[in-house]
């Protein structure tokens, strides 16, 4: 792979791998922000090339001295090229992500499944994480304004079961009293 990665032409998947697209194959590596706390990858285990992959399903891991690290495949299809520099040298990955340590290759079966992924990418729905920086951690996107929390839990709930919550003899002016007296 090219030293000089071109970090225009990359897309970050599932928060934490990058994805470079070059028609029907796709190359992914790991980005370098999520390996900043990582101080020794351990091990490396890759899909093996020619095995069929599933998007967005697990198809290999990284093992460090954090937490293991799932990796995804980002569209179906086929691996068709494993870095085995990194398989020898795991710390490839920490030492340069956009450069040697890129990690796996897939051909995608289908050209529009390329499209598509890239599309639900521009939307951040490609097992992005898209906050809409407000401080709260919370993509405001995902909530409808006309959702009423509240119903959704009653119907959950049901109105028996509301009712076996109740003393029957309790004050109304007394909150519910619950388990041994």
């Amino acid at each position: 792979m090219d030293k000089n990665l071109d970090r225009t032409n990359l897309v970050t998947y599932m928060e934490a791998q990058w994805v470079q697209v070059d028609d029907n194959i796709l190359t992914i590596g790991m980005t370098e922000e999520s390996m900043q706390d990582i101080a020794e990858i351990l091990k490396v285990d890759f899909p093996p090339e020619n095995e069929e992959v599933d998007a967005d399903e697990v198809c290999g891991e990284l093992e460090t001295d954090e937490a293991a690290i799932q990796l995804y495949s980002p569209v179906k299809g086929t691996i068709v090229e494993i870095n085995q520099a990194v398989a020898e040298n795991p710390s490839l990955i920490t030492e340069d992500p956009y450069g040697d340590g890129w990690l796996f290759r897939v051909e995608c079966e289908s050209a529009d499944e390329v499209e598509d992924f890239l599309a639900s990418v521009e939307k951040g729905a490609a097992g992005t994480y898209s906050d809409d920086d407000d401080d709260d951690d919370l993509d405001d996107d995902d909530f409808d304004e006309d959702d009423d929390l509240d119903d959704d839990l009653d119907d959950d709930l049901g109105d028996e079961d509301m009712e076996d919550d109740v003393d029957e003899d309790s004050d109304e002016d007394e909150p519910p009293r619950r388990g041994r007296r």
